[in-house]
């Protein structure tokens, strides 16, 4: 067992979100780049966006294929990929 505030992560860092959303495993998480936003992918194709506003459910035009990698772009624009190539959210 790793002490607090000994391991990888601060012991004052915990959680503080959690997303029932999926109905498969969680495939995929990034942080938007101010840290505002987290996104989740999941082997159920589905991928959202949580913030302190919420979370809003985006469409995938490949449904029910795993998500195999998330990641914002400098921009805000989020990339999801999966079987069939990546797809960008702006």
């Amino acid at each position: 067992m790793i002490p607090a505030g000994r391991g990888i992560l601060p012991a004052e860092v915990r959680p503080v979100l959690l997303r029932r959303d999926h109905t498969a495993v969680v495939s995929a998480l990034a942080f938007s780049p101010d840290g505002a936003a987290l996104a989740s992918g999941g082997d159920d194709g589905s991928v959202w966006v949580a913030s302190d506003a919420g979370a809003e459910r985006l469409v995938d035009p490949a449904p029910k294929v795993r998500v195999n990698g998330l990641a914002f772009l400098a921009d805000g624009a989020l990339a999801v990929g999966h079987a069939h190539g990546w797809h960008l959210y702006r």
